[in-house]
């Protein structure tokens, strides 16, 4: 079963108070995730997609990331202390045993299938890496959405991130976790579809959905004189 290093430990420390002033997550479906290790598929949304998922999870989570972000001098030495998987697509093999390796030692690990953010807000086409990791290792697959990140500092709404004010603080997000597939079931068009099936449920339960058209309309004027 996984076990939490002292980085992981100290990062909890620290950054879960500040995190949880800035995100108010709602955590749906964790009751799907299955107790030993898995691979877990979000939808990638904005720049600290890693640090909100890892709040609604209870375990922790082994990121497969890019080498070449993996590598810079600033990040490394913690990248490295949480467990994370630097991946290289010109020579994936080794980061698919690592992957493997860390899911048969009861550890989370979690890719993000489409590869690169979203510019638009709408699910990108995924890649099949993920696919590699889940059968090399024979493991159960959760997709999991993530919502209303979409328009935050870190997302690319408008074109840009990072130079955007927040638009509310705390900023509410729903994180929901689908049902396990096996690994034989969870190609991509699945995957997507499921992914595609949390994002309807996550947006049916928004409160905007709930609230009266004329309401919606005098929210939207606020925000928009």
């Amino acid at each position: 079963m996984a076990s939490i290093s002292a980085a992981e430990r100290t990062l909890h420390f620290f950054a879960r108070p500040l995190m949880r002033c800035l995100y108010r997550v709602t955590a749906l479906g964790r009751e799907h995730l299955p107790k030993g290790g898995f691979l877990l598929l979000p939808n990638h949304i904005t720049w600290v997609d890693a640090i909100v998922l890892q709040l609604a999870c209870p375990r922790p989570i082994r990121y497969v990331i890019d080498e070449e972000f993996y590598r810079k001098r600033v990040l490394h030495p913690f990248l490295r202390a949480v467990g994370c998987i630097p991946i290289n697509i010109r020579h994936s093999h080794s980061a698919i045993r690592a992957a493997a390796q860390q899911i048969a030692a009861g550890e989370i690990v979690c890719l993000f299938p489409e590869g690169q953010l979203e510019r638009a807000g709408t699910l990108l086409r995924l890649q099949r890496g993920y696919e590699l990791i889940a059968r090399h290792a024979n493991a159960a697959v959760v997709p999991v959405c993530l919502d209303q990140l979409w328009g935050s500092v870190f997302s690319f709404q408008g074109g840009r991130c990072f130079s955007k004010l927040p638009k509310r603080i705390p900023y509410q997000v729903t994180i929901a976790f689908g049902t396990p597939l096996k690994p034989e079931d969870a190609d991509i068009a699945t995957v997507r579809e499921e992914l595609l099936k949390l994002g309807e449920f996550c947006y049916s339960r928004r409160p905007a959905v709930d609230r009266h058209l004329a309401e919606e309309c005098v929210r939207g004027l606020k925000r928009r004189p």
